[in-house]
């Protein structure tokens, strides 16, 4: 398989398009073999899915809501 990186370091585009490629057609057989074995297509969940479903999207791990710093200050007050 072609390197993503060429000798200087910067992207080599043919070598990611294969590496793309690849990737899909893995993923297309990893579905096709689940389908066999399960009798079930395979769900598939992207990035904004899993985040929105938690209520987390667009927020960093060090990121608070106004009602999240509201608790904290109330419960350091309370002690």
């Amino acid at each position: 398989m072609a390197s993503i990186r060429n000798d200087d370091g910067t992207v080599n585009l043919e070598g990611v398009s294969r590496h793309v490629e690849h990737l899909k057609g893995k993923y297309a057989q990893n579905a096709k073999n689940y389908e066999a074995n399960t009798g079930k297509k395979m769900s598939f969940k992207g990035a904004e899915d899993v985040g929105a479903a938690s209520g987390t999207q667009g927020e960093s791990a060090g990121e608070q809501g106004p009602e999240v710093a509201s608790q904290t200050e109330s419960k350091s007050q309370e002690q």
